[in-house]
């Protein structure tokens, strides 16, 4: 009976440590699609296969990436938590040597230090060695300042970023960002100040609401602005753009959870369509 008793023990222990670790993971699939809507002309070129039936238009259809994502989460007290992430990823280019295919195991530490202060702190394991910090520290209810870092290796000079929070209205969000660049004189990040705002429609549907953003550095300006929606059938639709002293550019997105574990999103940027198929599992208990 003694026995039992302690196999009883080891089983209820086992699963406490089960549950105490909160496993993540999600396929992305992203399709090329922009030979369905393309124009008659580009069937037709020097190289093209002289045919623009739906047969052909589908055929140019092809997978361009592929992207596994799975992530551990265990408490380490009552306020800390450690993550850890494996990613995975294939990006298929025009040509084999354009192709890409990488990995990288992310460990990350949160804590709400004080009922007023948030910290991160992540680091990837292999090159390159991304590390990344975090603080957040809410002044009152409406405001919070955060400052982050983040470098390409240990030893290396990061980049910083000093971010002002401000809650305007229930519905309506602004912050202002100070980026510092690439620090010592090496490096192509340029400084630059950042000024947004977002405003929800509905506040219990992240994906309502319109955003805006004017970003200013050495030798440039942008404006972006984005505008979403829940339409029928619970589709999510979002159209922006941006123009700046670099040029212009338009997107329009189409999104659907089709199950509770399966997302698809069409995407449209400029002359390019794609297909997004997002398969997510052991969603958080």
């Amino acid at each position: 009976m003694r026995a039992e008793y302690t196999r009883q023990a080891a089983e209820k222990k086992a699963l406490q440590v089960q549950r105490l670790v909160n496993s993540k993971g999600s396929v992305s699939l992203s399709v090329d699609a922009q030979a369905i809507l393309a124009p008659s002309a580009a069937f037709y070129g020097p190289r093209g296969p002289q045919d623009d039936s739906w047969q052909t238009r589908l055929r140019f259809v092809q997978a361009k990436g592929l992207a596994l994502v799975q992530s551990w989460q265990a408490p380490l007290g009552e306020a800390t938590m450690l993550e850890v992430t494996g990613t995975m990823s294939q990006r298929l280019g025009q040509r084999r040597a354009a192709s890409k295919l990488g990995g990288n195991l992310i460990g990350t530490i949160r804590s709400q230090w004080t009922p007023k202060m948030y910290l991160e702190v992540s680091s990837s394991l292999l090159a390159p060695q991304v590390v990344a910090t975090r603080a957040i520290y809410e002044i009152d209810e409406e405001t919070s300042l955060e400052f982050s870092t983040r470098s390409m290796a240990l030893l290396a000079l990061p980049t910083a970023d000093v971010t002002l929070h401000r809650l305007l209205s229930p519905t309506l969000k602004s912050w202002t960002t100070l980026h510092s660049g690439s620090l010592g004189g090496s490096g192509n990040d340029l400084s630059s100040l950042t000024i947004g705002a977002t405003n929800l429609i509905d506040p219990s549907s992240p994906e309502g609401g319109w955003t805006g953003e004017l970003a200013v550095g050495p030798g440039d300006a942008t404006i972006s602005l984005d505008w979403g929606r829940t339409v029928w059938a619970g589709w999510d639709v979002k159209v922006g753009g941006s123009v700046g002293f670099n040029g212009a550019k338009g997107f329009l997105t189409w999104a659907r959870k089709v199950t509770e574990l399966i997302k698809l999103t069409l995407a449209v940027e400029g002359e390019r369509w794609r297909l997004d198929y997002v398969l997510e599992r052991g969603a958080p208990r």
